[in-house]
């Protein structure tokens, strides 16, 4: 299943940020936008339709747009 976020969609100049200090599990979905997400502390598996990738503390990740991708902790 894939989850295409709308919210940010239509909007050529919007930066949004969020920090996820617990655990941070998000199913597969995709944006508009490039997505980069950098890990802070701990671990971090990244899924995309190529596989999935184990980030840790240190690593940056960038998701490219209308890439579908999800999360888990």
């Amino acid at each position: 299943m894939t989850i295409i976020q709308t919210d940010n969609f239509g909007y050529n100049d919007i930066f949004r940020s969020k920090l996820h200090e617990n655990s941070y599990n998000y199913p597969m979905h995709m944006h508009q936008h490039v997505e980069a997400v950098i890990v802070l502390d701990g671990e971090l598996e990244i899924t995309t339709d190529c596989g999935t990738e184990l980030a840790r503390a240190g690593d940056i990740a960038l998701i490219p747009p209308f890439a579908a991708h999800g999360f888990s902790t």
